[in-house]
């Protein structure tokens, strides 16, 4: 299993945002994985909005928690610094 690199993590952020997600509005990520997307929309949408992850395969989403640390903490240094 790899770990997510900061420019990887760079351009999801940019890919999703592109998407346009805004605070409080809702976010669904069909076929989500690992949910490394739909994280990143989650820290987009905000505690106001609601963002979904919708995954099939166990092994897919099996790890997601793991990931879900790892992508919060290098989104808000992404955020904090300005890229």
């Amino acid at each position: 299993m790899s770990m997510m690199t900061q420019q990887k993590l760079s351009t999801l952020v940019g890919f999703v945002q592109a998407l346009g997600p805004e605070e409080g509005q809702a976010f669904l990520d069909i076929g989500s994985g690992t949910g490394y997307l739909t994280m990143v929309a989650a820290n987009l949408v905000g505690h106001t909005g609601k963002a979904v992850g919708l995954e099939v395969p166990p092994t897919h989403y099996m790890f997601a928690p793991e990931f879900a640390a790892v992508v919060i903490l290098r989104f808000t240094a992404l955020s904090t610094s300005g890229k």
